[in-house]
């Protein structure tokens, strides 16, 4: 079996994100996303090291600012840009140096973006298959009911966990989770990558400071 890499929004070599076909009403007055125009965030990422079964601080470093609203096929979306640094060579979540533009929205707690996928889901606690090769292996996400606390640098956040995980055609669920943490009014807090064998993240990508707008 190909050591296969589970990553928020996406499994690596298999699965893409899920497409809500049921997402159609949008609200910007939603706000447990902390999707307001003007909010900055400070991303760091960090590598395990298995020699000391920690992690070690890179010099990726991802800064995120939600630049406006614009409308696309219709619908009000936040325009948010991420500018990337510090990127040598390959890296477990597949960033390049540069800038990107992604447009997001949240329709009943339900964070989307301009494809109509599914990101994250804050108030559905149920199991839901988001993707399968066809073949052996079946993507899943769950929201779990249960908030957790996420240390940072910039201080601690009650978070929204939801998870990402592989179950085997046999019904066996594989070790690796993929997790993303999100906490109300802020905005993305962590998200980990793991490889689906695993239950140690191999990298993980973590808030370093934050600007949220009054």
């Amino acid at each position: 079996m190909k050591r296969l890499l589970l990553c928020t929004y996406f499994f690596t070599l298999i699965f893409s994100c899920s497409t809500s076909d049921d997402v159609q009403e949008n609200n910007l007055e939603l706000n447990f996303y902390g999707l307001t125009v003007g909010n900055s965030y400070t991303y760091k990422f960090y590598k395990y090291n298995s020699d000391t079964e920690d992690y070690d601080e890179t010099l990726i470093v991802q800064n995120v600012i939600i630049e406006d609203t614009e409308e696309v096929s219709g619908q009000q979306y936040f325009k948010i840009k991420t500018t990337t640094s510090g990127v040598d060579g390959f890296n477990l979540f597949y960033l390049q140096n540069g800038e990107e533009i992604d447009y997001l929205r949240e329709v009943d707690g339900t964070l989307i973006n301009d494809n109509n996928d599914v990101l994250f889901v804050n108030n559905e606690f149920s199991e839901h298959l988001v993707n399968s090769d066809n073949t052996s292996l079946n993507l899943y996400r769950k929201t779990i009911e249960e908030p957790v606390i996420i240390n940072s640098n910039t201080g601690s956040f009650n978070c929204i966990e939801m998870q990402n995980y592989i179950v085997t055609e046999d019904g066996t669920t594989l070790d690796g989770v993929s997790k993303i943490h999100y906490s109300e009014g802020v905005g993305l807090v962590q998200q980990t990558c793991v490889y689906a064998s695993s239950s140690t993240p191999v990298m993980i990508k973590k808030i370093n400071s934050y600007n949220i707008q009054n």
